[in-house]
């Protein structure tokens, strides 16, 4: 159930990704082909209202279950290192932390602690491809191209009452996309930390991301230096 859920999910992410790219190359077009752009994001909005009731499927086994496998144990270069979720932790989603830096989060200092890892975790974080990523504009970056290519210096101004003439119609449509992105972006994060932490409690999740990371990435608090440093590898 577990493995198969996460699967799922990479064929999603795989599908948010070419869109996401589309949408990037839209807004990075002279000029900005804003019409094409909203086509992208609302396709990408459409699935992410699928992967927020999918997250559920997980919260169906019993807790007692879900470590059965979750506990087992791995011998990597000599040290015994528990499982954790390995080979199916959302941690080790590559194209996850993809969709994050092409949504912007890669200016967030956490999150790029987060990628330069830890000391204590055996998994791999920063790709070559999150490498190249990082290097390149993000969704919210090409967009303050595009207000400004528009002559557009305050982003209330794309913004009218509905019964008045917009002549900024197709922009403020847009933003409206990228507001349900992150709507649902945190939509998911939410059900996630809900359904881990009916199955792990406060434990660490793999190496130090456990709910306390997740609550940090939906802007819910901060862990503590000692919960970074010295959690666990798994």
């Amino acid at each position: 159930m577990f493995i198969i859920v996460h699967q799922v999910f990479e064929l999603w992410f795989r599908a948010i990704i070419l869109e996401l790219d589309s949408l990037l190359d839209d807004l990075n077009a002279d000029p900005p082909n804003v019409r094409s752009a909203i086509k992208r994001i609302e396709r990408v909005v459409r699935i992410q209202r699928l992967l927020v009731e999918m997250i559920h499927f997980p919260a169906s086994m019993l807790p007692i279950d879900f470590l059965q496998f979750r506990n087992q144990e791995k011998i990597i270069d000599g040290k015994i290192h528990v499982r954790g979720l390995s080979p199916a932790s959302g941690t080790e989603s590559f194209q996850f932390r993809e969709i994050e830096i092409l949504g912007g989060l890669k200016h967030s200092v956490s999150f790029e602690e987060f990628l330069n890892g830890n000391q204590n975790m055996h998994i791999r974080f920063l790709t070559p491809r999150q490498e190249i990523r990082l290097e390149h504009a993000s969704i919210p970056e090409l967009f303050q191209r595009v207000l400004e290519h528009h002559g557009v210096k305050q982003l209330k101004t794309i913004f009218h009452p509905a019964n008045s003439q917009n002549p900024y119609a197709d922009l403020a449509q847009l933003a409206d996309y990228f507001l349900e992105f992150d709507h649902f972006f945190q939509q998911w994060r939410m059900n996630h930390l809900t359904m881990v932490q009916s199955m792990i409690g406060r434990k660490s999740g793999t190496g130090f991301l456990g709910p306390e990371y997740l609550k940090e990435t939906l802007g819910m608090g901060m862990q503590e230096d000692d919960d970074r440093q010295d959690a666990p590898g798994g």
